[in-house]
């Protein structure tokens, strides 16, 4: 079980993550896989076709050795010296051979199939022949200079100028089998000869190095033929994607290019349909708010007038103090449509600065707002609506937890922003739960102003960025409220 978990996370973490590199890898897996197949099954074919030959060669070989044997094993002493004196000189016979007064053992090269089938098929050979106590002695030997004990004779030489004298032209690396046979009278008679052609190597078919190259050029064209056409492919796709991540920070942003396989275009086209609604939606909310705002100002006013005018004061006092209360939340709404509806262009803003002026303007209170750290290089976003965002949480902080530490990191391309107050924090539950509009928690009802919409507001305009915030408590007390803004430098070019 842990074997096949560390496999799955081996697996996720070397797999390619972008989809050319994927269809690259899995079409390349698929190629090497057929050829590879192909290879074997082409291996396997050959190597039987090459085995049933060989076999047919050395019974062929064996026949006509046996045959050379018994004419020997016929002659008389004499007869066989004269015989063997006359084909040394005039070299018709495509075997060496010589006698000798006992046998001896040569050695044999290294066992492969082939040489074991050419050795069983003559070994079966003479076993089946009629030699009644003479056995047959059978070896195959490698090219290699192989003399013979007797007279210091190279039998390898030997046996390829016999080959030549045969009107042969034998190879280099072409085995020698030998055969040592007694006559009847206590002689033996050694016969050396060379595997016919094309069975001259003895040694398993293997995978020639042009293969391996045909294998490799085909592979490395196909190889370019998919990256070029996934990457036409998935061009459109990659469009679309960046529009979907643009639509998020400004849904005035222009329509994509619908163009494509039908499937790409259709999503473009879908895409496309769902921006037009998406602005029409805000354009109408944008609408609905400011009238809504316009038509309350004036009962409002109206009942403000009409509440000084009562003559229990408690009563007045809370009367009025409801309508300032309907008033606040009125112009947070309507500030929180404004703030989330990003018109602003986006410029290139140093946070510091910003932070800087930010602490500037709190007069006597900035003693409760300590900066370290800095920002490398500028951030490419909406100034104002920046400056709302660290102002909303330094104020924030500063109500709720009495001072704070800001803490300024820049890592790779992500720019991050820690503000740590010394208050009570945030409950687990409610950490997400206060980012939504018009949610106070108990600790801060008694607080005086605001309306809710402060956090809210605050993760419209991160996201708005392609940031992201959330809340935590430090282990040493207080809360945490961590901003991360990425450094996108495509988000000032696409606008």
């Amino acid at each position: 079980m842990k074997f096949i978990s560390a496999m799955n996370k081996w697996l996720v973490r070397w797999t390619p993550k972008t989809l050319p590199s994927r269809v690259l890898l899995l079409v390349l897996m698929a190629v090497l896989a057929s050829q590879l197949l192909l290879s074997v099954l082409w291996h396997a074919q050959q190597q039987r076709q090459e085995n049933e030959g060989l076999k047919a060669a050395s019974q062929w070989m064996a026949e006509q050795i046996a045959h050379t044997i018994n004419n020997f094993a016929n002659m008389q002493a004499p007869a066989r010296e004269d015989v063997i004196q006359a084909l040394t000189h005039t070299g018709n016979s495509r075997f060496f051979v010589m006698l000798s007064p006992q046998h001896h053992d040569l050695p044999d090269a290294e066992q492969t199939p082939q040489r074991t089938i050419v050795a069983q098929v003559l070994t079966a050979h003479f076993a089946d022949a009629d030699h009644p106590g003479r056995p047959a002695q059978i070896n195959i030997h490698s090219n290699q200079p192989l003399r013979h004990p007797d007279n210091n004779l190279h039998l390898s030489q030997r046996a390829f100028e016999w080959a030549k004298r045969s009107l042969l032209v034998p190879s280099e690396s072409a085995p020698i089998v030998t055969v040592q046979v007694p006559m009847p009278d206590e002689q033996w008679l050694l016969l050396a000869t060379l595997m016919p052609e094309p069975y001259t190597l003895l040694e398993p078919l293997s995978f020639a190095l042009p293969q391996w190259g045909f294998m490799a050029i085909s592979t490395l064209i196909l190889a370019v033929i998919v990256i070029i056409t996934t990457r036409r492919l998935i061009r459109p796709l990659r469009q679309l994607a960046q529009a979907a991540d643009l639509l998020g920070r400004d849904i005035d942003s222009p329509p994509i290019a619908e163009s494509g396989s039908s499937e790409v275009t259709m999503a473009a086209r879908a895409f496309n349909a769902m921006q037009d609604r998406l602005q029409r939606f805000i354009k109408d909310r944008e609408a609905l708010f400011s009238a809504i705002s316009h038509d309350l100002k004036t009962p409002i006013t109206r009942m403000r007038l009409r509440a000084e005018l009562l003559e229990d004061d408690e009563h007045r006092e809370r009367f009025i103090a409801n309508l300032d209360e309907l008033d606040l939340m009125v112009k947070g709404a309507l500030q929180s449509v404004k703030d989330s509806d990003i018109h602003e262009n986006p410029e290139p803003v140093d946070i510091d600065q910003l932070l800087a002026t930010i602490k500037l303007d709190l007069a006597s209170d900035s003693w409760r707002v300590r900066i370290s750290g800095h920002a490398q290089q500028p951030f490419i976003g909406k100034p104002l609506a920046l400056k709302r965002v660290l102002t909303n949480l330094i104020d924030n902080a500063i109500n709720y937890g009495e001072r704070v530490h800001v803490i300024v990191r820049e890592r790779q391309d992500n720019l991050y922003l820690y503000f740590h107050d010394q208050g009570p924090g945030v409950p687990t539950l409610d950490r997400e739960r206060v980012f939504e509009p018009y949610v106070r928690l108990d600790n801060s009802k008694n607080r005086e102003g605001g309306s809710g919409l402060g956090l809210a507001i605050v993760r419209n305009i991160v996201h708005g960025h392609g940031g992201e915030i959330a809340l935590n408590n430090h282990p040493h007390g207080g809360l945490v409220v961590r901003v991360l803004l990425p450094h996108q430098q495509a988000f000032q070019e696409n606008r």
